[in-house]
């Protein structure tokens, strides 16, 4: 096929006239595609029609006798953040509940520290930058385009980011405000970030006091076949600011 840049401006009408006839084709056809990634299917769903069931009026009482049905409780009830304390290897004062979309979560986050700045900073983000390991998660990518900040792409390697080129900018620049991690089944080449490589964000230095880390461990429970991929990260988490979320 010739390339574009050789074709003469008459083929290059004809190319765009014959383009454009494929899709008004394609687009006669009314299909309705779905191309949500990551998005249960019915089957899926129903897995979890049990749980509409086990609740009852009768349950509005915690365990330190709080009545559920009113206001409180706004970082979680202690059942539910005992449960996914256990599920994520942290303590429970680690835990905060929020709504059922973590992308909702991290917007939030971020609009906040563009706002107001977050705790360890001097104030509102102004001319933020992100690290953004590709291939990557495009929705991470929309939220830094809506907010206005600066994107830096370092490869992603078998076993997470790099890090000789992470370590290398945080070090260097205050403006770089965190990183978008995905730490477990990567979407969408499927990495699993090593130990190594987990231990090492949690001890890089960074010019920046307020940097965060995004660990969007989305994919916590989504194994389906071949070895279970463990991942040990209480342990090595001690850097303190991060912003994980989980779905």
């Amino acid at each position: 096929m010739t390339m574009l840049q050789d074709m003469s401006r008459d083929d290059l009408r004809r190319r765009e006239e014959d383009l454009m006839h494929q899709h008004g084709a394609l687009r006669g056809r009314n299909r309705n595609i779905d191309m949500t990634r990551g998005k249960p299917s019915a089957a899926q769903l129903d897995l979890s029609n049990g749980l509409f069931e086990m609740v009852t009026a009768a349950n509005h009482l915690g365990v330190n006798d709080e009545d559920y049905r009113n206001y409180g409780a706004q970082s979680g009830t202690p059942e539910a953040k005992a449960f996914f304390a256990e599920c994520l290897g942290v303590g429970a004062e680690s835990i905060f509940i929020g709504g059922n979309s973590s992308l909702q979560l991290m917007y939030d986050s971020l609009s906040r520290a563009m706002l107001f700045g977050v705790p360890g900073g001097d104030g509102p983000w102004r001319g933020a930058s992100f690290i953004c390991p590709v291939p990557g998660y495009d929705r991470h990518f929309k939220v830094c385009e809506t907010l206005g900040i600066d994107m830096i792409t370092v490869d992603l390697l078998d076993d997470g980011p790099d890090m000789d080129a992470v370590e290398a900018l945080v070090a260097e620049d205050p403006a770089i405000k965190g990183i978008w991690c995905v730490p477990k089944y990567s979407n969408p080449s499927g990495i699993v970030y090593s130990s190594e490589v987990t231990k090492r964000l949690a001890a890089m230095p960074c010019a920046a006091a307020d940097f965060r880390i995004i660990w969007d461990n989305a994919y916590a429970f989504h194994h389906f076949e071949g070895e279970l991929a463990e991942m040990t990260i209480s342990s090595t988490w001690r850097r303190g600011p991060a912003i994980r979320a989980g779905r």
